[in-house]
């Protein structure tokens, strides 16, 4: 398996080599896959910030709309629906340069901000337990093409 991870990862090193990363950080992802940041003040305050702007009739409306288009989702993507400040303060918050480094130190490579979205998950009635997952998950298949970072907006 060691062999198999360096090779998936060794143009990454060779081509974005990442050298001051955080080695507890990055022990401690390695180890279990994520890195959890519990009442970190400035990810609170841009939550409650989100919470604060975000019109929740607006998304509910959406909501609805896509529920008609198919009536077996149970998540989607409100970024088309944010105003264009909150969009730009979303990715201020992710592209910045502590953010980054702070994500190359749990994967031991150089990472690049592509774009944030903003999901929302919620109860379809008409989708079964058994159908897959439902609410945020981690994926395997992506390898190096892309990083999910999941914070949870909610009372």
């Amino acid at each position: 398996m060691k062999i198999y991870d360096y090779i998936i990862h060794l143009p990454n090193k060779i081509f974005y080599p990442f050298l001051l990363k955080n080695k507890e950080i990055y022990e401690n992802f390695k180890k279990n896959g994520y890195h959890h940041f519990l009442n970190n003040e400035e990810n609170i305050k841009l939550c409650k910030h989100i919470e604060e702007n975000i019109d929740f009739k607006k998304v509910n409306e959406f909501i609805k709309l896509k529920k008609r288009k198919n009536p077996n989702v149970y998540s989607v993507n409100i970024s088309e629906i944010l105003d264009q400040k909150m969009k730009v303060e979303l990715d201020n918050f992710f592209n910045n340069s502590e953010k980054i480094n702070l994500t190359s130190s749990m994967l031991g490579y150089k990472t690049k901000f592509r774009n944030v979205s903003v999901i929302v998950n919620f109860f379809n009635e008409n989708t079964q337990q058994n159908e897959g997952a439902k609410m945020f998950h981690r994926d395997s298949d992506s390898l190096q093409d892309q990083i999910k970072i999941f914070m949870l907006v909610n009372q």
